[in-house]
């Protein structure tokens, strides 16, 4: 413990002429090399923004007792200095920025990418029994989901290498963040596509749903080709104008995580 910090060897009791006392609470400078401890007989690096310990068990802050080392520094150098650290610590808080929340964005991804797997035989035989009439009077009648029939439209692989480069940032300039916000927003709207389409997945093959394409079929459905829709269990049954088949019914279960991307998209915040 220091009882008596002026009495110890190489301080400097007074403020040199043309030198400026650092602030070690300025978190750039907390265990800067170039700034010793005149307390430590090792002469360590001041940590935590303080040096010392006095009887009363008070912390001196740095302040015009200071190492000896430090009153040969120039101003000029430790502008500079904080200059670059400050840099440095805004470079790292822009990547930190863009990689948020990346990892959760990318599990999003791979669900809609697996409900598209699962989906698309079925969408492909079903495509074929409803055509865009029988679509639109489905729509009319409040069938939900047939937006699913169309497609999903997203680029996944896209996505999946953009944000995979957003997670190996580990210091971004001013100038390049601009150029991976819009990446990172590119590859949200990508997901965002991905996840209506799951949406419209879940929708259609909910057993309500599908109760109502049975009913729609035995009252409607000879106006358009339909001869056949019937589901029971996991199994589908279509007869449409070209095609008559068997298909199993996708297993495929709401994602949480996707219907909140979709009811409120992620903000990332300005650097």
């Amino acid at each position: 413990m220091i009882t008596d910090p002026l009495a110890q060897d190489n301080v400097v009791p007074t403020k040199p002429l043309g030198v400026e006392m650092v602030d070690l609470d300025d978190i750039p400078y907390r265990a800067e090399p170039q700034v010793d401890c005149a307390f430590c007989i090792v002469h360590r690096s001041h940590r935590d923004g303080y040096f010392a310990i006095l009887s009363n068990g008070q912390r001196a802050p740095c302040g015009n007792c200071c190492a000896a080392k430090f009153d040969a520094v120039k101003k000029q150098t430790i502008d500079k200095n904080r200059n670059r650290l400050i840099r440095e610590r805004e470079c790292r808080n822009r990547a930190r920025v863009l990689s948020e929340g990346v990892p959760i964005l990318k599990e999003m991804l791979q669900l809609a990418a697996n409900t598209e797997d699962l989906a698309e035989p079925a969408r492909v035989i079903l495509g074929e029994v409803l055509n865009d009439d029988a679509r639109k009077d489905l729509q009319s009648r409040g069938v939900q989901g047939l937006s699913f029939l169309d497609g999903c439209r997203a680029k996944p692989a896209f996505a999946r290498s953009a944000l995979d480069s957003l997670l190996k940032l580990s210091s971004v300039s001013k100038a390049d963040y601009q150029r991976y916000s819009e990446k990172r927003r590119q590859a949200e709207e990508q997901l965002r596509i991905a996840a209506h389409y799951h949406m419209d997945c879940t929708s259609f093959f909910a057993p309500a749903n599908l109760a109502a394409l049975e009913r729609w079929a035995l009252e409607r459905g000879n106006l358009f080709g339909v001869k056949q829709f019937e589901a029971k269990e996991n199994i589908l049954r279509a007869k449409g104008p070209s095609v008559w088949r068997n298909l199993e019914i996708p297993a495929i279960s709401p994602s949480t995580m996707l219907q909140k991307f979709c009811a409120n998209p992620p903000h990332m915040n300005d650097v």
